[in-house]
């Protein structure tokens, strides 16, 4: 099952719970009606951790990198 949604100028919900060595991540959007509920293991959810701050990280380097190339063009102008 492949699963699209994009929320990415949406108030998303999210609730993170533990039992064990088991994580459930719920995550919903009240607005369009949509919720999920994903469970993972240990090694999963390290293995996300992982993707989602390295993701983060170049997210934000981007973002400065951006910035850095606009401030010059501009005093290059």
């Amino acid at each position: 099952m492949l699963q699209s949604i994009c929320w990415s100028y949406s108030q998303v919900e999210l609730s993170v719970r533990t039992d064990g060595r088991t994580v459930y991540l719920g995550l919903g959007n009240a607005s369009q009606d949509i919720y999920m509920n994903i469970t993972l293991d240990r090694s999963q959810i390290k293995q996300l951790s992982e993707s989602l701050i390295e993701a983060l990280n170049k997210a934000e380097k981007e973002e400065h990198d951006d910035l850095c190339k606009r401030i010059l063009e501009r005093s290059a102008a």
